[in-house]
């Protein structure tokens, strides 16, 4: 397929169909790269932002380091109920 680049402000650009998007599944970023001096665009999935959190805070909890920064937290309210 062959397309035009075109003028976006002080910058260049091309427009992706709505059809090419859908089908790599992106939506609202992609993860731009060069190889072989080729531009490729990387679909992100949003759950792959914290895809690896659990196991990271499952192994932090095993080294017991997940513990507050800060030992204890002055507070002057009676009136709060901690459940």
């Amino acid at each position: 397929m062959q397309t035009d680049i075109i003028n976006i402000g002080n910058s260049k650009g091309i427009r992706l169909s709505k059809t090419i998007l859908q089908q790599c599944n992106i939506t609202d970023k992609v993860h731009l790269s060069v190889q072989e001096n080729r531009i490729v665009l990387t679909s992100i999935k949003k759950k792959e932002v914290r895809k690896n959190w659990q196991a990271a805070l499952r192994k932090m909890r095993e080294r017991e380091e997940d513990t507050f920064l800060i030992e204890s937290i002055p507070y002057e309210n009676k009136d709060w109920q901690w459940k």
